[in-house]
């Protein structure tokens, strides 16, 4: 063999092994790939429609209430009012979270939606270990506040005080104001009023829109021994809170992340009204919070409201009105006497009072009006701000059965529970149900047609 033809079969022979090597080594990975294949029971396509992957999320959160039916309105500077029915989602900012395998296979159908509150709300604090037993908790007592049949175990709590805005007509329709015991209402800056809804025998599942605090707010609340709810407030007024030892102060801007991130459980931003209108909180999870801080119960309440039998159909009046000039059109408080139910159905800015949510008009059993000084609140970083006077002595109006009765209110201090008190200096007798405590200022324009009270 020559010396070339012989170089030409060696480099071929040289070839044909590298191709072996090469082939061989292909051959071992499809055959380590085939056996890892072989590990899973079927290879099958991932349709288009179903993706799998992880995300990561918070510790798995409680179930959300639904997002609204219907979607938000866009923002502006007047939001529309909160439709009958309309839903408050809570949300809540994610907490370092754990990885979640999504399943690789269509979406199940969707679940009804769940509902806003759980109808069974957070468990009952149990009684204080040197309290009454729970047996005893169920026995019906007058209720402290609104003199109806109430288990001994609501009337023996503290009352939720919780401010409530009423700004028009970005708050309005409010929600919860019906199970109230009482209502305070009064002006905020600029002749803008707020109420601050009290609830001691029964609770609303939600209410809202939940506001901001004002120093006098603070001082009925006090004397009250209230769990004091709002968000935020004055200066003066936030500053004074946490002096006051008889108030459990919950505050939504102590926990508030963002203005979509409440920070807490029991508070939650509706999606249907824009920001700061929209803030409602759920009195169930309130009371659980307050007993988990241990201030369930303060014993026996520290304000009673007295209480005296409705007069009977045939001797009450066949009409009658209340008018309440707090500032302009927009706050304009009028009371009808309805004489077969023996209440008041109210209006606002010449509409009547709905609740929000069910679409009932708000109508009480006694009207109270106090006639209060107010002067300029030079303590405040707030424009506008007054000081609403909540303590010493002043005129009080009590309206009930359709008469009125001439009398006095009376706080000796801020940690004193407001007196109401007939000419004689007795507390005056109110109706059983609910009552609207209307503080006007000095001076404004207060006018009704009731008959005198013998």
């Amino acid at each position: 063999m020559s010396r070339p033809t012989y170089r030409r079969a060696v480099l071929f022979s040289l070839s044909a092994l590298l191709l072996l090597i090469v082939a061989s080594a292909a051959a071992r990975e499809v055959t380590r790939r085939v056996g890892q294949v072989g590990l899973r029971p079927t290879l099958t396509p991932v349709r288009p429609a179903a993706v799998a992957t992880a995300v990561i999320v918070a510790d798995p959160p409680a179930a959300r209430p639904p997002v609204a039916s219907s979607p938000p309105p866009a923002r502006s500077t007047e939001a529309p009012a909160t439709p009958a029915g309309a839903e408050v989602v809570p949300r809540t900012r994610p907490a370092p979270g754990i990885a979640v395998a999504m399943a690789t296979q269509a979406p199940a159908p969707q679940e009804p939606p769940t509902p806003l509150i759980p109808p069974d709300g957070p468990p009952a604090p149990p009684a204080p270990p040197d309290g009454p037993p729970l047996a005893a908790l169920a026995e019906l007592v007058a209720g402290p506040l609104d003199g109806l049949p109430t288990p001994r175990g609501a009337a023996l709590r503290r009352p939720l005080a919780i401010m409530v805005e009423n700004y028009a007509p970005d708050a309005r329709p409010q929600t919860g104001l019906l199970p109230a015991s009482v209502v305070f209402e009064t002006i905020a800056e600029f002749g803008v009023t707020r109420f601050m809804a009290v609830y001691q025998e029964h609770d609303a599942p939600l209410v809202g829109p939940v506001r901001s605090a004002r120093v006098y707010y603070d001082h009925w609340a006090e004397g009250l021994r209230a769990i004091f709810v709002h968000a935020g407030g004055n200066s003066d007024a936030v500053a004074e809170l946490w002096t006051l030892p008889n108030l459990t102060n919950i505050d939504e801007i102590a926990t508030q992340r963002s203005l979509d991130d409440t920070g807490a459980p029991y508070f939650a931003r509706s999606p249907a009204r824009s920001a700061p209108h929209n803030l409602y909180t759920y009195p169930p999870l309130l009371r659980a919070e307050a007993a988990a801080q241990g201030q369930w119960t303060v014993g026996e309440p520290p304000w009673r409201l007295a209480h005296k039998a409705e007069t009977p159909l045939a001797q009450r009046p066949a009409g009658g009105a209340i008018d309440i000039a707090f500032s302009g059109p927009a706050y304009a408080v009028h009371y009808d006497y309805d004489r077969a139910t023996n209440t008041y159905p109210r209006l606002m800015a010449g509409q009547a009072h709905l609740d929000a949510v069910s679409g009932v008009r708000i109508a009480l059993k006694n009207v109270v009006l106090l006639i209060a000084g107010v002067t300029p609140d030079s303590s405040s970083d707030t424009l506008g701000s007054v000081v609403v006077q909540s303590e010493g002595v002043g005129t009080a109006y009590y309206f009930s059965d359709g008469t009125v009765r001439r009398g006095l209110w009376r706080k000796d201090g801020v940690g004193e529970q407001l007196q109401l008190l007939d000419r004689a200096g007795n507390p005056a007798p109110l109706n059983p149900g609910q009552t609207w405590i209307e503080v006007a200022p000095q001076g404004n324009a207060v006018s009704w047609d009731a008959r005198q009270a013998p």
